[in-house]
């Protein structure tokens, strides 16, 4: 096998500590010690915690960094990796991921990037500490609350405006064309409405528009909007009615009430693309590939588990796509 002298180890192994205490089982059951010259193998040993050929002290031999500290910027930006690591880079290039102080300035970031240029890396990822979450700089920075400790809180919606922005989506599922209008609050979606377009005809030139709600008169509000500027505005009176879909006015309204009220968008998405048998689906699509645009690159997905690599952890969201750190497939739906 060509991996024993230095080829890379199948991808199956490295996924998961179990993977790699079957492989590494069969490698003693098929090779000598002498025969088992890549240093990969030991790495990954050690990873796994598998005393290979008897040999308990692989942890120190082959130690694989699994917490990191601030240890000043000469290491910190340190791109080389040690011989025996690198079986941890990707595939066959080398990609850096390098966490940074928020403090940091403009021209040592300059320096990040020429030095992965210099090193010959092919993909290089700057973080400042703080710009999203679950980027580690520091072995002081705070560990996430255990879930089993947590409590419901409740959480109050922000008072509406009688105005807001909204941003107008067209969108078309299984042949059927839909519209949908996502208010947006400080530029978060606040409120959705919509349903079938054949009810409601708004240009696709106007990608952008007016919510305004009337003075109430009843317990249900009425919404107007307001596209257009100049001789060219004009106004769908009670936009809720006009879409003539009193069973999605009651779906859109129980995902405004979850926005408003700070459920992560990511969360919402994804209940949204489940329910593949349901009647409301193809509107739940349309949903959910509209509030995609919203969430924030580099929020963690739902999902724990790369389906291509097995990689845990390692899904985030890349411009409204779940997409793989460690092996860079993406997903879109």
């Amino acid at each position: 096998m060509e991996f024993i002298k230095s080829g890379r180890l199948p991808i199956e192994a490295r996924t998961t500590i179990e993977n790699a205490s079957k492989f590494l089982s069969w490698v003693e059951s098929e090779f000598t010690k002498e025969q088992v010259s890549n240093p990969d193998v030991y790495t990954l040993a050690s990873w796994a915690n598998y005393p290979l050929f008897n040999n308990s002290g692989l942890a120190a031999d082959h130690l694989v960094v699994e917490s990191v500290e601030n240890i000043g910027l000469e290491q910190t930006y340190d791109f080389s990796i040690p011989e025996h690591h690198n079986y941890i880079a990707n595939t066959v290039v080398c990609h850096n991921t390098t966490n940074l102080p928020a403090d940091i300035d403009v021209e040592t970031v300059k320096q990040v990037y020429m030095r992965g240029w210099e090193s010959g890396c092919k993909g290089v990822t700057v973080y400042r500490d703080g710009s999203r979450s679950g980027v580690l700089v520091s072995s002081e920075t705070s560990k996430p609350k255990d879930r089993a400790d947590m409590k419901f809180v409740d959480n109050t919606a922000p008072k509406r405006p009688e105005s807001l922005p909204c941003e107008i989506h067209h969108a078309t599922i299984k042949g059927e064309k839909w519209t949908l209008l996502i208010g947006l609050m400080d530029g978060r979606p606040y409120e959705v409405i919509g349903g079938l377009s054949k009810y409601v005809e708004i240009p696709r030139k106007h990608m952008f528009g007016e919510l305004r709600r009337r003075q109430r008169k009843t317990m249900l509000s009425k919404y107007d909007l307001y596209c257009g500027e100049g001789e060219e505005e004009f106004a769908i009176k009670d936009v809720v009615s006009v879409f003539d879909n009193p069973n999605y006015a009651g779906y859109t309204r129980t995902i405004s009430l979850a926005l408003r009220h700070g459920a992560p968008i990511q969360y919402i998405v994804e209940q949204l693309q489940k329910d593949k048998e349901a009647d409301l689906f193809s509107f739940s699509k349309v949903i959910a590939r509209c509030l995609k645009n919203y969430i924030p690159d580099g929020t963690i997905g739902g999902d724990k588990t790369c389906a291509n690599c097995g990689a845990e952890n390692s899904l985030v969201y890349q411009e409204g796509c779940v997409t793989c750190n460690s092996c860079g497939s993406s997903k879109c739906s």
